[in-house]
Protein backbone atom coordinates (compact mmCIF):
# COMPACT_ATOMS: atom_id res chain seq x y z
CA UNK A 1 0.00 0.00 0.00
CA UNK A 2 1.67 3.43 -0.62
CA UNK A 3 1.54 6.70 0.99
CA UNK A 4 -1.40 9.16 0.32
CA UNK A 5 0.26 11.98 -2.10
CA UNK A 6 1.70 14.50 -0.11
CA UNK A 7 2.53 12.97 3.11
CA UNK A 8 5.96 12.67 2.46
CA UNK A 9 7.04 9.67 4.00
CA UNK A 10 3.96 9.09 6.46
CA UNK A 11 3.69 6.02 7.92
CA UNK A 12 1.26 3.61 6.18
CA UNK A 13 -1.53 0.95 7.94
CA UNK A 14 -0.53 -2.54 6.25
CA UNK A 15 -2.79 -5.10 6.70
CA UNK A 16 -0.92 -9.09 6.89
CA UNK A 17 -0.04 -11.46 4.33
CA UNK A 18 -0.93 -14.96 4.35
CA UNK A 19 0.05 -16.26 7.69
CA UNK A 20 -0.78 -17.63 11.23
CA UNK A 21 -3.65 -15.96 10.97
CA UNK A 22 -3.19 -14.67 14.51
CA UNK A 23 -5.43 -11.37 15.31
CA UNK A 24 -4.08 -8.61 17.77
CA UNK A 25 -2.87 -5.43 17.90
CA UNK A 26 -1.18 -3.90 14.48
CA UNK A 27 1.27 -1.51 14.00
CA UNK A 28 1.47 0.91 11.54
CA UNK A 29 3.95 0.28 8.77
CA UNK A 30 6.70 2.55 7.24
CA UNK A 31 6.63 2.87 3.41
CA UNK A 32 9.89 0.90 3.37
CA UNK A 33 8.17 -2.21 5.87
CA UNK A 34 4.97 -1.98 3.73
CA UNK A 35 6.76 -2.65 0.32
CA UNK A 36 7.70 -5.91 2.36
CA UNK A 37 4.41 -6.34 3.81
CA UNK A 38 3.03 -6.21 0.62
CA UNK A 39 5.38 -8.67 -1.24
CA UNK A 40 3.30 -11.79 -2.37
CA UNK A 41 6.20 -13.07 -4.66
CA UNK A 42 8.15 -15.48 -2.45
CA UNK A 43 11.26 -14.84 -3.97
CA UNK A 44 10.95 -11.38 -4.02
CA UNK A 45 9.70 -10.97 -0.12
CA UNK A 46 13.06 -12.37 1.12
CA UNK A 47 15.14 -10.64 -1.56
CA UNK A 48 13.23 -7.21 -0.24
CA UNK A 49 13.69 -8.13 2.90
CA UNK A 50 17.40 -8.92 3.04
CA UNK A 51 18.21 -5.65 0.57
CA UNK A 52 16.66 -3.94 3.26
CA UNK A 53 18.12 -5.54 6.16
CA UNK A 54 21.11 -6.56 5.74
CA UNK A 55 23.10 -3.56 4.82
CA UNK A 56 21.94 -2.12 8.33
CA UNK A 57 24.02 -5.27 9.56
CA UNK A 58 26.46 -4.86 8.04
CA UNK A 59 27.00 -1.29 9.18
CA UNK A 60 25.58 -2.13 12.72
CA UNK A 61 26.03 -5.56 14.06
CA UNK A 62 22.97 -7.60 14.76
CA UNK A 63 23.11 -5.68 17.98
CA UNK A 64 22.36 -2.59 16.04
CA UNK A 65 19.55 -3.68 14.15
CA UNK A 66 16.15 -2.98 16.00
CA UNK A 67 13.76 -6.42 17.58
CA UNK A 68 11.71 -7.06 14.56
CA UNK A 69 14.92 -6.45 12.32
CA UNK A 70 16.87 -9.03 14.12
CA UNK A 71 14.59 -11.51 13.62
CA UNK A 72 13.81 -10.83 10.25
CA UNK A 73 17.46 -11.23 9.49
CA UNK A 74 17.37 -14.47 11.29
CA UNK A 75 14.98 -15.94 9.62
CA UNK A 76 15.91 -14.76 6.22
CA UNK A 77 19.63 -16.03 6.75
CA UNK A 78 18.01 -19.29 8.20
CA UNK A 79 15.43 -19.91 5.59
CA UNK A 80 17.79 -18.69 2.51
CA UNK A 81 20.97 -21.02 3.44
CA UNK A 82 18.36 -23.99 4.04
CA UNK A 83 16.55 -23.40 0.80
CA UNK A 84 19.22 -22.98 -1.39
CA UNK A 85 21.74 -25.75 -0.28
CA UNK A 86 20.66 -27.35 3.28
CA UNK A 87 21.03 -26.85 6.87
CA UNK A 88 24.71 -28.21 7.54
CA UNK A 89 25.51 -24.94 5.12
CA UNK A 90 23.55 -22.55 7.66
CA UNK A 91 26.13 -23.96 10.45
CA UNK A 92 29.22 -23.70 8.10
CA UNK A 93 28.50 -19.73 7.06
CA UNK A 94 28.35 -16.92 8.63
CA UNK A 95 24.59 -17.53 9.18
CA UNK A 96 25.14 -19.98 11.79
CA UNK A 97 26.84 -17.41 14.23
CA UNK A 98 23.65 -16.74 15.50
CA UNK A 99 22.30 -19.74 16.82
CA UNK A 100 20.39 -19.01 19.71
CA UNK A 101 19.25 -15.74 18.10
CA UNK A 102 17.74 -17.55 15.36
CA UNK A 103 16.16 -20.36 17.85
CA UNK A 104 14.22 -17.06 19.43
CA UNK A 105 13.35 -15.36 16.41
CA UNK A 106 11.41 -19.01 15.38
CA UNK A 107 9.91 -19.05 19.11
CA UNK A 108 8.91 -15.23 18.23
CA UNK A 109 6.94 -15.44 14.96
CA UNK A 110 5.22 -18.55 15.84
CA UNK A 111 7.63 -20.97 13.76
CA UNK A 112 7.19 -24.11 16.18
CA UNK A 113 8.29 -26.99 14.13
CA UNK A 114 11.12 -25.20 12.63
CA UNK A 115 12.29 -24.36 16.40
CA UNK A 116 11.74 -27.59 17.32
CA UNK A 117 13.62 -29.39 14.49
CA UNK A 118 16.76 -27.10 14.77
CA UNK A 119 16.75 -27.28 18.56
CA UNK A 120 16.64 -31.16 17.93
CA UNK A 121 19.73 -30.26 15.50
CA UNK A 122 21.41 -28.26 18.57
CA UNK A 123 21.81 -31.48 20.33
CA UNK A 124 24.07 -33.41 17.81
CA UNK A 125 27.05 -30.34 19.06
CA UNK A 126 29.13 -31.90 22.26
CA UNK A 127 28.01 -28.32 24.17
CA UNK A 128 26.33 -24.96 23.12
CA UNK A 129 26.38 -24.62 19.26
CA UNK A 130 29.45 -21.77 19.06
CA UNK A 131 28.69 -18.59 17.59
CA UNK A 132 32.09 -18.41 16.40
CA UNK A 133 32.31 -19.84 12.61
CA UNK A 134 35.98 -21.24 13.26
CA UNK A 135 34.80 -23.20 16.42
CA UNK A 136 31.70 -25.14 14.71
CA UNK A 137 33.67 -25.79 11.79
CA UNK A 138 36.18 -27.52 13.97
CA UNK A 139 33.81 -29.39 15.86
CA UNK A 140 31.78 -30.42 12.52
CA UNK A 141 34.78 -31.88 10.67
CA UNK A 142 35.06 -34.40 13.72
CA UNK A 143 31.68 -35.16 13.40
CA UNK A 144 30.60 -39.17 13.34
CA UNK A 145 28.36 -40.22 10.52
CA UNK A 146 25.41 -40.18 13.20
CA UNK A 147 26.00 -36.67 13.42
CA UNK A 148 25.88 -36.08 9.64
CA UNK A 149 23.02 -37.57 9.13
CA UNK A 150 21.24 -35.95 11.36
CA UNK A 151 21.80 -32.51 9.28
CA UNK A 152 20.28 -35.37 6.35
CA UNK A 153 17.34 -36.20 8.78
CA UNK A 154 16.73 -31.89 8.89
CA UNK A 155 16.89 -31.29 5.77
CA UNK A 156 14.28 -34.05 4.94
CA UNK A 157 11.86 -32.93 7.63
CA UNK A 158 12.37 -29.38 6.09
CA UNK A 159 11.56 -30.66 2.88
CA UNK A 160 8.36 -32.64 4.04
CA UNK A 161 7.12 -29.82 5.91
CA UNK A 162 7.73 -26.43 6.77
CA UNK A 163 6.21 -23.63 8.81
CA UNK A 164 4.94 -21.11 6.72
CA UNK A 165 8.02 -18.67 7.18
CA UNK A 166 7.22 -15.85 5.08
CA UNK A 167 3.58 -15.80 6.34
CA UNK A 168 4.38 -16.05 10.26
CA UNK A 169 7.45 -13.18 9.70
CA UNK A 170 4.95 -10.80 7.84
CA UNK A 171 2.26 -11.14 10.48
CA UNK A 172 5.22 -10.26 13.26
CA UNK A 173 6.57 -7.75 11.34
CA UNK A 174 3.03 -6.23 10.81
CA UNK A 175 2.63 -6.43 15.14
CA UNK A 176 5.89 -4.90 15.36
CA UNK A 177 5.95 -2.24 13.15
CA UNK A 178 6.19 0.55 14.85
CA UNK A 179 9.32 -0.95 16.25
CA UNK A 180 10.77 -0.93 12.52
CA UNK A 181 14.37 0.54 12.35
CA UNK A 182 13.65 3.75 10.02
CA UNK A 183 16.57 5.25 8.03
Amino acid sequence: MAAKKGAKGAATPVRGGKGSGRTGTRGVASPELAAILTESNVERFWTLLNDTVFPRYERRGLEGLSAPEQVAHCIDWLVRETETVGIRKWFEEIAGNYPYQTLEALKAIGADHTFELLEMLFGVFPEEVPNDQDERLAIMADFTSRERRAFKEFDAAWNDYQDNHMGLLKDYLEAHASEWHQE
